[in-house]
């Protein structure tokens, strides 16, 4: 879906509203237009809802994908966040060089699927900072 809201009529008109924050920080995770809120938070439920998984393990996710967002966007590689346990994963760097290029680093915390779609941002590999 981010990949998506990257095509030039869903920039214009939706996700740039996301990308007019210049500097990272955690609150630019949640500055967004409507539609994107509305369809983010319906692609975070689907898959629970769909294996009618607990409450409780609803709740967690939800803080899980909350956190995300939030250190995702706030300008530090955090090495005592939960996030960096993700395998394969590459934390924050990740997207922080997506919004500084808005080219590329679709993927979150995961550049594994950068890599499978040929997605990874040009100069990211080199920029990586060592674990």
């Amino acid at each position: 879906m981010h990949r998506a809201m990257h095509r030039p009529w869903l920039y214009r008109r939706v996700h740039g509203l996301h990308h007019r924050i210049p500097a990272p920080w955690a609150i630019a995770g949640h500055y967004m237009h409507p539609v994107e809120y509305l369809a983010t938070a319906a692609l975070m439920l689907v898959g629970p809802l769909a294996l009618g998984v607990h409450v409780v393990t609803l709740y967690l996710w939800i803080i899980l994908r909350q956190w995300e967002a939030a250190e995702g966007h706030c300008g530090y590689q955090l090495p005592w966040s939960p996030t960096s346990l993700l395998p394969l994963g590459d934390g924050a760097a990740h997207h922080d060089f997506h919004h500084s290029r808005r080219r590329g680093n679709y993927g979150g915390f995961l550049p594994i699927w950068d890599r499978v779609f040929g997605t990874l941002a040009r100069g990211y590999d080199g920029r990586r900072r060592p674990r």
